[in-house]
């Protein structure tokens, strides 16, 4: 398991010249969200994906899939999707403040947040706060993705409309 610096450096998030490498980034909470809430942003934009949190809160709750399953799902659907993804590991049991600090300084332009959503879940409020802070006074365009709450299990908003050749990549 790579650290986050090794992961940094290795898909070269500022190249030599201090210049971001990506136009921008979409910080995902779960393994998941990134499809589940960011798939055709994904496809159009092409961000480096950034998954905050390993999945133990499964694994505690009995359900039959390990943060290594997980792991490999999002690589498969990055691959499809075209897109390259970092991951954290940090575990979703001790989410905190500092999980984002890496990037405070980093040049980036524009950052997929999730949106903090009144009965939303914890996590994605915790990290869309979060995201909130590091950028509000930095020259970073933010945009907040919605996901569900707990009185809607979708996410709200203006639907995005996908092209043919994007839903049959979502089917995969």
């Amino acid at each position: 398991v790579k650290t986050i610096e090794e992961n940094i450096r290795d898909t070269k998030l500022v190249n030599m010249e201090g210049h971001g490498r990506y136009k921008s980034i979409f910080i995902a909470p779960h393994n998941d969200d990134e499809t589940l809430f960011g798939a055709y942003t994904i496809m159009r934009e092409k961000p480096l994906v950034v998954i905050v949190t390993d999945s133990y809160k499964q694994a505690l709750r009995g359900l039959p899939i390990t943060k290594e399953e997980r792991i490999k799902e999002t690589e498969e659907a990055m691959k499809i999707l075209g897109a390259e993804v970092i991951f954290l590991h940090c575990p979703d049991t001790k989410l905190n403040e500092h999980v984002l600090d890496q990037f405070k300084n980093l040049p980036i332009k524009k950052v997929y947040l999730p949106h903090p959503e009144e009965n939303g879940n914890v996590d994605h409020n915790f990290v869309g706060k979060l995201c909130r802070e590091i950028w509000q006074n930095e020259d970073t365009d933010m945009v907040e993705y919605s996901t569900y709450t707990s009185d809607r299990p979708y996410p709200s908003g203006k639907p995005i409309e996908p092209t043919e050749k994007e839903k049959e990549l979502k089917m995969k």
